[in-house]
């Protein structure tokens, strides 16, 4: 195609250029000497294929659950060679559990779809539940517990890790569990809710600390701050006819994202001309470049500091009776966006996101009840409020020497939080820890303890929704690994007479039909009420505009906060926006890009790029650049869940930390 300054559409920067350079580059099909493969290369493919050749049973024993085993001398009635069966289970998360229905052969899983039943997943998957697969057969997770030996670790068995418990937690129990502390994720599990309560009931004095870093702990405050203690947003993409998002990107992350993502699709559908005006529209206010940013009819590139002033205005316009006037430079989308956000009244909705202020979003809140919206775009529903203590408290309590046992499970904080916390150095005061994981990972290093964690497709288990509808967990296979589930190794902490992970979800769903809610999938009747009512007025403090660069650090789309790090099929996936892959990069505007002289563009087939060095406190780290457009002019964006050094052969010194 020649006369590009025609185009309407371009797939890169430097495609839109058109430049001498960039037309040679696409007019040859290959650099020269790439289509040669050298022995070597072949050994580096077959090498990444390792997880696949895991899945297909290679170099892992295999077992179908202890519960279920039969002589293939005489086979289940209704099982042949070669002809799926399928089972419901459900996989945990810190944004609501998805309800699952995974494929099996002869007793291995290997493939992942949605539970049509399940009302956070409607018979669709994500690419994460779909990785699930891979995960399970990863050859670098965790095989047997481990302790220090040396400068390194050494394999030990589960006896001697029941014996030491045995012992261990005795004694602490005769202390009332003074100085015992656990560090969970934000999963929601109802029978780990439940042996959390025996736990503190037999050690009063013990602690239950939560990290999660997906969580989305500032919209929980906001919705609290505006509805009172344990209450949550649900949000009808469906319903609404004008959308505005704040900061957010909820058709791709946070809760109910498949669902968010499907409503919204379902209210662009038409089937004739005359329905064309009830189709949706979406506005989007945001800093970097989302997936529901690709898909807004309007969109403002514009940094999350200076949202203040624009909710604060748009409430002016919509309400002047009620909110002062706020001055913001682009006058005239604050306008649009308020009259047709006033045109479609109760059908209108604003979503705040989590990189926000509580105060802001409780703001949104109030504006979203006052545009009639509660009960036909979204609903206020009642959930419990835990107050566990966060992880900055953790460590504070650790660096003053309250802290003499550890439990972590199912999380790497030594990764995961900021350098500042010095998380690592903390740890270290502690005289027993104890860390559970699929992965022998950062935060293993240094434990007294490491304990292999059963994978979710491998464990009786259960999990909630974001909406609190209530699920099973069942084994699809054996555990590979002779792992143990997390409940297993609460419930032998709380001194119970069975450690069995059916025996303990059967414990919490005396109730209900059991048979029945596992082959369903969903456990009827358990979402949490609906229970609408006005907001709480707020005010949002003013704040001096801050002075340089704004950084913006978001979990990646594939990796999130890099627990999926060690996943060569995420790894290679492209990244939604950037279609960059096995890495990440400091995502500056073009804007940005043109003040600082700042250069990255393809050159002869390979990525070159500025090396920038961002500073943020006494920390610092240098990365690629990455000039995108679309994003903030004064903002730049990092994707976390890279630079892992523990995470696998596939994930280790992927990106930068």
């Amino acid at each position: 195609m020649t006369g590009q300054e025609n185009m309407r559409y371009w797939r890169s920067i430097q495609y839109q250029e058109w430049t001498e350079e960039y037309r040679k580059i696409v007019d040859s099909e290959f650099r020269q000497g790439d289509s040669e493969f050298t022995s070597l290369q072949r050994r580096d493919m077959l090498k990444l294929m390792g997880a696949s050749f895991a899945l297909a049973g290679l170099g892992t024993a295999c077992r179908r659950p202890v519960d279920n085993i039969m002589p293939y001398s005489k086979p289940p009635e209704g099982t042949m060679p070669g002809v799926p069966k399928y089972f419901a289970t459900t996989q945990p998360s810190a944004w609501g559990a998805k309800g699952l229905v995974v494929e099996t052969h002869e007793g291995r899983p290997t493939k992942i779809e949605g539970n049509k039943e399940h009302p956070a997943s409607r018979g669709v998957a994500s690419m994460h539940e779909q990785a699930a697969v891979l995960e399970l057969y990863d050859p670098d997770r965790s095989k047997t517990p481990s302790k220090p030996f040396g400068d390194g670790r050494a394999p030990v068995t589960w006896d001697n890790w029941d014996a030491f418990a045995d012992d261990h937690f005795r004694a602490l129990r005769k202390k009332s569990g003074d100085g015992l502390a656990f560090l969970l994720n934000a999963e929601e599990s109802p029978t780990i809710d439940r042996l959390r309560k025996i736990i503190s009931s037999k050690y009063p004095k013990a602690n239950f600390y939560v990290h999660d870093p997906i969580d989305y702990v500032q919209s929980r405050d906001g919705v609290e701050k505006a509805f009172g203690a344990g209450a949550r947003v649900l949000y009808h993409f469906d319903k609404a006819r004008v959308i505005l998002t704040l900061q957010a990107d909820p058709f791709m992350q946070g809760p109910d994202a498949l669902m968010n993502g499907r409503g919204f699709g379902m209210g662009r559908k038409i089937f004739k001309a005359s329905e064309a005006s009830s189709m949706n529209r979406l506005y989007s206010v945001e800093a970097a470049y989302s997936v529901t940013g690709t898909n807004a009819d309007h969109r403002l590139p514009l940094g999350v500091a200076e949202t203040a002033n624009f909710v604060k205005a748009l409430a002016h316009e919509l309400f002047p009776e009620r909110y002062a006037a706020a001055s913001f430079a682009n006058k005239r989308f604050v306008k649009s966006v308020a009259k047709d956000l006033r045109k479609a009244h109760s059908k209108a909705l604003i979503v705040p996101g989590e990189s926000l202020e509580p105060e802001l979003q409780a703001l949104v809140h109030n504006l979203n009840h006052a545009l009639a919206g509660q009960s036909s775009v979204y609903d206020v529903i009642q959930g419990p409020r835990e107050d566990l203590g966060s992880v900055e408290k953790l460590t504070a309590d650790m660096q003053k020497g309250r802290i003499n046992t550890l439990v972590m499970m199912g999380v790497n904080p030594v990764y995961s939080t900021p350098a500042s916390l010095n998380f690592e150095d903390a740890l270290s005061k502690v005289k027993t820890t104890i860390h559970v994981g699929l992965y022998e990972d950062e935060s293993s290093k240094n434990v007294s303890w490491h304990l292999p964690l059963a994978h979710f497709l491998e464990s009786w288990g259960d999990a909630r929704a974001y909406d609190g509808t209530a699920s099973l967990i069942q084994p699809m296979i054996a555990p590979l690994h002779g792992s143990r589930s997390n409940i297993e190794l609460l419930a032998q902490i709380a001194d119970l007479d069975s450690h069995k992970g059916l025996d303990l979800v059967k414990a919490t769903w005396s109730g209900i039909s059991f048979n029945r809610a596992l082959h369903d999938g969903v456990i009827s009747n358990t979402a949490y009420s609906v229970q609408n009512r006005a907001p709480k007025s707020v005010s949002v403090p003013e704040k001096s505009k801050s002075k340089g660069l704004e950084i913006l650090f978001q979990p990646d789309y594939k990796l999130l906060d890099g627990r999926y790090a060690n996943l060569s099929w995420l790894q290679e996936l492209p990244d939604p926006i950037t279609k960059m892959t096995w890495g990440n990069a400091i995502l500056v505007s073009q804007a940005l890009a043109l003040k600082m002289g700042i250069k990255s563009s393809v050159h002869d087939r390979l990525y070159k790029a500025d090396i920038l060095s961002v500073k943020v406190g006494d920390q610092s780290v240098d990365m690629p650049s990455f000039v995108m457009p679309g994003l903030a002019d004064e903002t730049v964006v990092v994707n976390l869940g890279y630079g892992r050094t523990k995470a696998g052969y596939i994930g280790n010194d992927v990106g930068v930390d």
